[in-house]
C-alpha cells in the first residue's frame, strides 16, 4: 500500500471520527433543549427549567475546549458526566410527578368505590396527547437517555469492538429499564422512601454508563498492572453497580410486597448468573496471581 493511499484511508478514518464526535454532542444537545420544554409543561418542575439551560452552556463550553485543544482527545467523558447530570436530575423530577399523578389517580378510584352513589366524572383534556399525557414523559426521557449513552459509547468504541460494546450496553439497558418500571405498581410507589431508594439505586447504576473501562485497562497496563487491568472488567462493575442492589430491591418487590411476574422472574434469574460468572471470573484471575512462578533456570 502507497503512503499517499495510506495517508487517504487515515484522513477518512479521522474523518468520520469527527462525524461521530460532533453527532454525539447535537444529540444531546437536543435532548436537553427537549427537557427544557418538558419541565416547563411540569407543576412539580417548572420553576427548574433553568437547569437543562447550564447542561447546554456546559456541553458548549466543553465543545469549545476540545476545539482549542485541536480535537486531540475524542473521550467523551466530561460529555457524559454534564449530559448524565442534568439528565438524571430532570428524571427524578418526573419520575416524582409521575408518583403524585398515580397516587391521585388511585384516591380518586378510592372514592369511586367508597362513595359509588355519587356521580363522579373525569373533565376531559383539552390538551394534546403530549400535554394531556405528561405522566409518561419520565419514561420517555429515560428511553432516549439511555438511548443516547449507548449510542455514544457504541460511537467512542474501536471498530472491531464497536458491535460487542452495543450488545453489552443494550442488555444493561434493558435491565435499567426494567427496574425503573417497578415503580408503576401500587404498593411501591406508595411508599417514598422506597420510591427514593430504587431511584437512588438506579443513578447509582447509571455510572456504568460513565466509567471509560477501556482508558483504565490502558493507564493500567501502562503502569505494568496487567493482572489489575484483567481483573477490572465490565462484569465486575455490572455486578458492583447493577446486579447486586437490583437483585436485592427485586427480591423485596417479589417476596415482600408480592409483585409477581415473569420479567421479575427472569431478570432476577439473569442478576444471579451474573452475579456467579462474575465471582467465577474473579476466583480464577486470584488463582492465577496466586500460582507459583516455575524456578528459572541457572545458566
Amino acid at each position: 500500500m502507497s503512503n499517499s493511499r495510506r495517508e487517504r484511508i487515515q484522513q477518512r478514518q479521522r474523518k468520520f471520527i469527527l462525524i461521530r464526535w460532533f453527532i454525539s454532542r447535537i444529540l444531546c444537545l437536543v435532548h436537553l433543549g427537549f427537557t427544557i420544554f418538558v419541565l416547563r409543561a411540569t407543576q412539580i418542575a417548572r420553576h427548574l427549567f433553568f437547569l437543562p439551560i447550564i447542561g447546554i452552556g456546559l456541553v458548549f463550553l466543553e465543545i469549545l475546549l476540545h476545539g482549542f485543544l485541536g480535537f486531540r482527545s475524542q473521550n467523551s467523558f466530561f460529555l457524559l458526566l454534564i449530559y448524565s447530570a442534568f439528565i438524571i436530575t430532570s428524571i427524578w423530577l418526573l419520575e416524582i410527578y409521575t408518583i403524585n399523578h398515580l397516587i391521585q389517580q388511585h384516591h380518586q378510584q378510592s372514592i369511586v368505590e367508597v362513595f359509588s352513589q355519587f356521580y363522579y366524572s373525569i373533565i376531559p383534556s383539552t390538551d394534546g396527547f403530549i400535554i394531556g399525557n405528561k405522566y409518561l414523559w419520565a419514561e420517555i426521557q429515560i428511553q432516549v437517555y439511555i438511548f443516547f449513552m449507548v449510542l455514544v459509547r457504541a460511537f467512542e468504541a474501536k471498530s472491531g469492538d464497536r458491535y460487542k460494546t452495543i450488545v453489552t450496553y443494550w442488555t444493561t439497558a434493558f435491565d435499567t429499564l426494567d427496574f425503573i418500571h417497578l415503580l408503576t405498581y401500587p404498593k411501591l410507589y406508595i411508599d417514598r422512601r422506597f420510591v427514593h431508594l430504587t431511584l437512588t439505586i438506579w443513578t447509582i447504576s447509571c455510572v456504568q454508563f460513565l466509567i471509560p473501562l477501556s482508558t483504565i485497562e490502558k493507564y493500567l497496563k501502562k503502569h505494568h498492572h496487567h493482572r489489575l487491568a484483567s481483573i477490572i472488567t465490565y462484569s465486575l462493575f455490572s455486578v458492583i453497580f447493577i446486579d447486586f442492589p437490583y437483585i436485592l430491591i427485586r427480591l423485596y418487590a417479589i417476596f415482600g410486597v408480592g409483585k409477581h411476574d415473569y420479567t421479575s422472574y427472569f431478570l432476577v434469574f439473569k442478576n444471579v448468573v451474573v452475579i456467579l460468572f462474575a465471582i467465577a471470573d474473579l476466583r480464577i484471575h486470584f488463582l492465577e496471581i496466586e500460582k507459583p512462578r516455575p524456578p528459572q533456570a541457572i545458566v
